[in-house]
Order: structure tokens, then sequence, then C-alpha cells
């Protein structure tokens, strides 16, 4: 926070709604960056392993910024996803390869449904104007991972014929 002195507290305490969103979106941070290089190994399609590619950057970005003002705000972030996003991954690295993918973007579309709503949730209810400045910033990129993880679900899907995402050779 621009003008703060160290060791001195807040010129005001965060709400609920800012120490929530700083370990929701620590957790889902994480597990996108770890879920993301799993999808960029074991996909079979090379679009779903670029989408994993992207994931993993992106997120690994938006990781960085949050844990900066994280340290502004005096708050201390989760160190590694939560029990429900491990059970998550748990399950993605036990999956076949034919059913990797579908079932790896149908993850990828609820967890950015969930974080979209998160980042409305902050940018309504938050009182931290850096946090809420960066809900504001991330929302179109996650609709944006959104969008392209429901297209690409379309495409892998069995009955997608034509529309089936590019295969890696043999």
């Amino acid at each position: 926070m621009p003008g703060r002195v160290p060791g001195l507290p807040l010129p005001f305490p965060l709400n609920d709604a800012d120490r929530l969103f700083f370990q929701q979106a620590a957790f889902g941070g994480e597990s996108e960056v770890e879920l993301g290089n799993v999808a960029a190994h074991r996909a079979s399609s090379n679009e779903v392993k670029a989408f994993g590619r992207r994931m993993a950057a992106d997120h690994r970005k938006a990781n960085d910024r949050l844990s900066a003002l994280a340290r502004d705000a005096q708050i201390t972030l989760p160190p590694a996803p939560d029990t429900e996003h491990r059970a998550i991954a748990a399950d993605l690295t036990h999956r076949s390869d034919e059913d990797f993918d579908l079932n790896y973007l149908r993850q990828q579309i609820g967890d950015h449904q969930r974080t979209a709503v998160l980042l409305e949730w902050e940018i309504g209810a938050g009182q931290y104007e850096a946090l809420k400045s960066y809900a504001k910033q991330s929302l179109p990129i996650v609709l944006e991972h959104l969008a392209d993880a429901q297209r690409l679900a379309n495409a892998v899907q069995p009955d997608a014929g034509p529309q089936r995402a590019a295969r890696k050779g043999p």
C-alpha cells in the first residue's frame, strides 16, 4: 500500500469479505497453477495442454499480485490448496488419459464460475480498495478463461465429431 509505514497497522481494518476473499482466492489460485501444470503434461489434446499452460502462467501472475496485496494488508495466505482442491487434483491425476481432458475442463468450468462469483462479491462487499481493484481487473480474465474452458469442453466431448480438439500424433 503506497505511503504505508512498515510495522504500523493499516489505516482501516479489513472486513470479513476481504479476509475471506484473500483465503479463497489463494486456495483457488494455487490449485489452478498445480492443475494447469498437470494438464500441460497429461492432456491428450494439444489445445487442452496449451490451456493448462495458460492457466498455470496466468494464475501464477495473479497469485503474485495477491501475495503482494496480502503482505501490504498484513495477511498470511494459506501456503497450499485446501482439502477440496487437493482432492480434485488427486482425482484428476488418477483419471485415464481418455477421460482426463473432459474432466479437467469440467473442473475448470466449475472453478471459474465460482471464482467469478467470488470476485463479484469482493467488488461489492470488500472494503480494501486495492483488493477490490485486483478483483475488478481479474474478473474479465476469469470470464475469458471460463469461455475458453467451455469451448474446449464442447470440442473434446466424444460426440463432438469434427469439432473435436486437435490431438497429438501417434
